[in-house]
């Protein structure tokens, strides 16, 4: 899809950020292209680009220079990528997850926007990921809460509860280390904001209560991720 199409999508659909698969062990840097279009035309449209990375973790080295790779891209516009995040999945041993995180940290700087997302705590593999370790170079732990295992149909107070469970299980075991928060992410991982004259999706709503309940979600000193606290409802 054309990047002027995808900006017009966002914004008819209230989009702030989009988050942008654009690295993965197996593929390499393969989104600079995508990005050369798409980053100058989003944020002239006010949109913030998120770097989406997708390392394995087998390859220690060649991981972390995919990761700052993604983070420093720089258009021939000039415009760069708004934050990166990291998706881990294959390789969750703590040892691994920590020296990636603190390697990264240290390349990009204490200052560089930084999440990291991890499959929810509820699940089998989320109880064996090391949060509390994650913590202690990600900005914010964003975890895939992926409510709708079982094919059937959902209410608002099912899709609250399991978010709210995830993001309460997750402070709770990084709360020694964290560096920030916490925020939950469903499948779109992307923030919608809420349009006048727009039609208001129950389970959205049940979504800002969280927000609201649990003290906003996002840190307040980086600006690029402070919309990401919203939720968004696929469906």
């Amino acid at each position: 899809m054309p990047s002027a199409a995808v900006v017009a999508a966002a914004r008819a659909a209230g989009l702030s950020h989009l988050y942008v698969e654009i690295a993965e062990s197996s593929r390499g840097f393969y989104g600079a292209p995508g990005l050369a279009a798409l980053l100058p035309a989003a944020h002239r449209a006010g949109l913030r680009v998120i770097a989406w990375v997708y390392p394995y973790l087998h390859d220690l080295p060649a991981d972390v220079a995919l990761t700052v790779a993604a983070a420093r891209y720089r258009a021939p516009s000039g415009d760069r990528p708004d934050g990166v995040l990291a998706d881990i999945e294959e390789n969750v041993a703590e040892g691994t997850v920590h020296a990636y995180g603190q390697i990264v940290r240290a390349a990009l700087g204490p200052a560089a926007p930084m999440a990291i997302a991890a499959v929810p705590p509820q699940s089998s593999a989320g109880r064996a990921f090391p949060f509390a370790t994650a913590a202690l170079s990600w900005d914010a732990i964003v975890p895939m809460d992926y409510w709708h295992a079982q094919r059937r149909a959902y209410g608002p107070a099912e899709v609250y509860a399991y978010v709210r469970d995830s993001v309460t299980q997750i402070r709770a075991r990084a709360a020694r280390h964290a560096r920030r928060s916490a925020w939950p992410d469903v499948r779109l991982r992307l923030e919608r904001r809420r349009q006048p004259g727009r039609r208001r999706d129950p389970r959205r709503g049940r979504g800002e209560d969280l927000v609201r309940e649990q003290h906003g979600l996002g840190p307040p000193r980086h600006r690029p991720w402070r919309a990401l606290a919203g939720l968004v409802w696929a469906g």
